[in-house]
């Protein structure tokens, strides 16, 4: 429902954009050579790979909590040609890390930590009109940033007391590439596509895992 209320604010202020802007700034043939700053959101659906999760030094996590649900953006695209941009995006969520193993009861405690993606792509657009464009997106992805972790793992003796304990650390970050299609009418770009890797750290060996995600940008501005 938040996802859908973020769009109808996204579309509402396209509305009113084209409503008061009549520059052609924006269309195709006026961006090479230009820099753009743009926001958007994202949503990503369940992600799709072979097998389970291995539990990594007594650290628990969730493939498909962390990573699926909304991410926000801002983003850079330079028109190197008329047909193609390289661009810069950041993207950030708060979302569900890993959880800790309570020793004296056995639960799960959930933890929660603000995760961060910087991707780097190019897209080539394919002009419909004078104002929209099909477009294609190729790109690679730092996943994950800001998933470090560490646990503490507990040494018993015999006698179930405990004997001493050690402290384990990683992270759950890695390097997808990125693969999509989107629509562009003046400002507003509408996205379908993938991350995809087959080296995670989610696997003991090599195992592929894809995630798919809608998104939605706007571009504020030229700089």
């Amino acid at each position: 429902m938040k996802l859908i209320k973020i769009y109808l604010l996204f579309f509402t202020l396209f509305a009113l954009a084209q409503e008061n802007n009549n520059s052609t700034l924006y269309h195709l043939e006026n961006r090479k050579g230009k820099l753009f700053l743009g926001v958007g959101s994202e949503y990503r659906i369940t992600p799709k790979y072979n097998g389970a999760a291995s539990s990594l030094n007594n650290v628990y996590t969730e493939i498909d909590i962390q990573n699926t649900g909304a991410a926000f953006n801002y983003n850079l695209s330079y028109f190197a040609l008329k047909n193609l941009s390289l661009n810069f995006e950041h993207s950030v969520r708060y979302n569900f890390l890993m959880y800790n193993r309570d020793i004296s009861g056995g639960a799960k405690k959930a933890e929660k930590t603000m995760i961060m993606d910087y991707n780097f792509y190019v897209d080539y657009y394919f002009p419909i009109n004078e104002k929209s464009q099909l477009f294609a997106r190729v790109g690679i992805s730092l996943f994950n940033r800001g998933t470090n972790y560490s646990g503490e793992t507990f040494v018993y003796d015999s006698n179930g007391n405990v004997a001493g304990h050690y402290i384990n650390s990683g992270t759950f970050q890695y390097e997808p590439m990125i693969y999509a299609v989107g629509y562009s009418r003046d400002k507003l770009k509408l996205i379908a596509g993938v991350y995809t890797s087959s080296e995670t750290p989610y696997f003991q060996s090599s195992n592929s895992l894809t995630i798919p995600y809608l998104k939605l940008t706007y571009t504020l501005c030229k700089l």
